[in-house]
């Protein structure tokens, strides 16, 4: 018997070692595959049942060498946008099977951005010069950091609307009334949704079910200080964060906080100055003023695309926008001096810009100092054409506080109704006590001006990097951000992991 046993062994070795390697690791990675992917299709059913979600879809996308994202969509309400993406980009050593990572962490997008533009839009560029790894998601999921983000419901809202080149919400019948009951709750549910998910398979995929980290850039870092504020009210065992990154952002500013500001394209423009909470009640007004009349978007991405486009394709062309420009130079200037196009709205802040530029004696812009030019024309093609409007109200409101201005100034005389008082968004600031990161660009839409909110929470641990010279996109964009912003981010990221 030992005899037999042992000829059939060698058989049996005999016949494995002829068989083509190949074929033995596919049948293996097979195996590895089916249940790698069946574990995190459980995992995503059992949650949308408990939640009362609906999963319409699963995507796996090969990024780069091991770099995976992972693409799931979900139905969050009734109506037909009302749904959210979350991603995950991350190392893996199997397929489906991620590395076990340092930290998880969730981002939140910017002004008329998914997730894509704002963290990953190296991945949806030819424009020469840029590595499909420029963006701060791929960077640190070279790090082993489980990188999770969320796409808003408006980016869900098609551009043009079916068989038109028509902008969807000027041909939409309702006008695009879907987005009247959107507001930062809304996102704030949505946020919440994506972190309960992301922790879920993060335990699934045998990362742990620690808390994760949550960073915002631009509109992004304040709905990120909006959910932290919220979830100081919950019990501590029921809390999702570990951390708050917010990246060239300001939510709250000091009442006494000044406000330089442009009320036309001219150039040199004819300027002002206000106070920065004065401004944010006069922009509450405006907007409350056309939710109203019966608009509940905004269409700012529209104009930003119509000028990237005559810029592109008709760059020598005199300007229609501003007379005495090309339309290359107002592409510049949309980026380089964007507060001059905020008019009859005040600007955030005092002469920001979406990137850093350069110009000559006459006032005329010559390029862009941080940032390709050619990546950011593509970023802007990729905004969400419409967002709503009572977001923008809600943010406002935060920003107006009550209308105060400084010293004894009498406040901001409403002419519609605005409503500031008990703003539930930023009321437990003081509350917060998890670290947090500010990460600025000198001269982008937060810049010195977001130190004021940070000034604000309770938490002991507060880390603050302006980087000199960065606008807003910079900081995300730059040539230069893997070291100047992106690099630091990951520092201190590890620095509060364990």
């Amino acid at each position: 018997m030992a005899g037999s046993r042992m000829i059939s062994y060698i058989l049996i070795c005999l016949i494995m070692a002829s068989l083509p390697v190949g074929v033995l690791a596919t049948e293996a990675t097979d195996h590895t595959d089916f249940i790698g992917k069946n574990n995190i299709t459980k995992a995503t059913d059992n949650f949308v049942q408990e939640s009362e979600i609906k999963s319409i879809s699963i995507k796996r996308e090969k990024l780069l060498d091991n770099i995976y994202e992972y693409t799931f969509i979900f139905q969050v309400g009734d109506g037909d946008f009302d749904k959210i993406g979350v991603h995950r980009v991350v190392k893996e050593f199997r397929p489906w099977r991620p590395v076990k990572t340092n930290a998880g962490v969730m981002m939140t997008p910017g002004t008329m951005m998914d997730f894509t533009t704002t963290y990953m839009m190296s991945t949806q560029t030819d424009a020469p010069g840029i590595e499909i790894d420029h963006s701060l998601a791929i960077y640190l999921a070279k790090k082993n950091i489980d990188v999770w983000g969320i796409d808003h419901r408006r980016s869900f809202v098609p551009d043009l609307y079916p068989g038109t080149d028509i902008p969807y919400c000027y041909a939409d019948p309702g006008n695009c009334s879907f987005m009247k009951d959107w507001d930062l709750s809304t996102q704030l549910n949505d946020v919440r949704t994506a972190i309960n998910f992301a922790r879920i398979i993060r335990s699934f995929t045998r990362q742990g079910n620690d808390q994760i980290f949550i960073l915002g850039a631009s509109r992004g870092g304040r709905l990120a200080y909006a959910y932290a504020n919220e979830e100081t009210q919950l019990p501590s065992y029921e809390r999702n964060l570990k951390g708050i990154i917010t990246v060239d952002t300001a939510y709250q500013f000091d009442r006494c906080a000044e406000l330089w500001y442009c009320d036309n394209y001219s150039v040199p423009s004819t300027c002002n100055y206000t106070t920065a909470s004065k401004a944010g009640c006069e922009r509450c007004q405006i907007l409350q003023s056309v939710y109203n009349s019966g608009r509940y978007y905004d269409d700012t991405a529209v104009s930003l695309k119509k000028i990237a486009y005559l810029a592109d394709v008709l760059p020598d062309s005199p300007s229609p926008i501003i007379p005495g420009f090309t339309n290359h130079e107002v592409g510049e200037l949309a980026l380089s001096k964007s507060y001059i196009f905020k008019a009859p709205m005040k600007p955030l802040i005092t002469r920001y810009h979406y990137c850093t530029g350069t110009f000559n004696e006459t006032g005329h812009p010559t390029g862009l100092q941080f940032t390709n030019y050619d990546f950011i024309v593509d970023l802007a093609y990729n905004l969400d054409n419409f967002m709503s409007i009572n977001c923008l109200i809600d943010e406002e409101r935060v920003i107006c506080d009550n209308c105060a201005t400084c010293d004894n100034s009498p406040p901001v005389e409403l002419t519609v109704n605005c409503p500031t008082d008990d703003v539930p968004y930023a009321d437990h600031l003081d509350e917060i006590t998890i670290p947090v990161l500010y990460v600025g660009g000198e001269t982008g839409y937060g810049g010195y001006y977001g130190n004021y909110t940070i000034s604000l929470l309770g938490s002991e641990d507060k880390t603050i990097l302006i980087v000199p010279g960065y606008g807003h996109l910079d900081v995300l964009t730059g040539d230069n951000a893997k070291t100047d912003v992106w690099k630091p981010i990951y520092k201190w990221i590890e620095k509060q992991k364990d």
